[in-house]
């Protein structure tokens, strides 16, 4: 009897060890991936947004100001210094680090916008060139500003967009933190006082077995 309950002492005591190992293993493995992707994917993709938002609305306040210059010599010079502050190179980082068809979407909508207010922005500068600042000023006002709002919106979505999924990773890892100290305490706990209880058992089972041997070795003792 004391057998039958000690194997089924030790395989509760199995089942409770392979239920809280799974269940670490699940938690490693997802602060594992949450860890990577925030490292790999959502960090770099706020900062090359943001980064990208810095640089468009530095251009956009040149563009503004290319209205104001009444030298085509610093015209031209302001129109170099803008085309070279490209976007180009953050986004094409950008678009290297996409693990999500979410973000791939938000980035394709963005890319769309901003073919468009560049196509916008090189008839502006055509404008300019041609010394038809009037025109320039109505082309600002009418076409180019609705295409950089756009434009600046779908870069301002692919930045929120980060910025949630790294607050949700960032909550999981920190969540998982929080508890696993109390769960491997638990386990610990757990597991010696199963070791405890088993040893006692063994221990008693043990001093029966030989009380009850020498019990029948001695005279009258059956």
């Amino acid at each position: 009897m004391f057998r039958k309950e000690l194997l089924i002492l030790g395989g509760v005591s199995l089942l409770v060890f392979l239920i809280v190992a799974g269940a670490a293993s699940l938690a490693v493995r997802v602060v594992q991936r949450d860890g990577t992707m925030l490292a790999k994917d959502t960090l770099p993709g706020l900062a090359s947004a943001g980064e990208a938002i810095g640089r468009m609305d530095e251009n956009w306040f040149n563009l503004h100001l290319l209205l104001s210059m009444e030298s085509p010599g610093e015209r031209a010079r302001l129109i170099t210094s803008i085309t070279s502050n490209s976007t180009d190179p953050i986004w094409r980082q950008y678009q290297e680090a996409i693990f999500d068809e979410y973000d791939d979407q938000l980035f394709r909508e963005m890319q769309a916008a901003r073919g468009k207010f560049i196509e916008a922005r090189s008839h502006y500068f055509d404008l300019l060139r041609a010394g038809d600042i009037t025109g320039a000023k109505e082309f600002f006002a009418a076409d180019l500003r609705s295409a950089f709002d756009r434009y600046r919106q779908g870069a301002e979505n692919i930045f929120r967009m980060n910025a949630r999924i790294g607050r949700e990773r960032a909550g999981r890892l920190i969540q998982l933190s929080s508890w696993a100290p109390y769960a491997l305490a638990l386990f610990c706990v757990l597991v010696l006082l199963v070791g405890v209880f088993v040893g006692f058992k063994a221990s008693l089972g043990a001093f029966i077995d030989i009380w009850r041997e020498a019990d029948h070795k001695t005279p009258g003792g059956r």
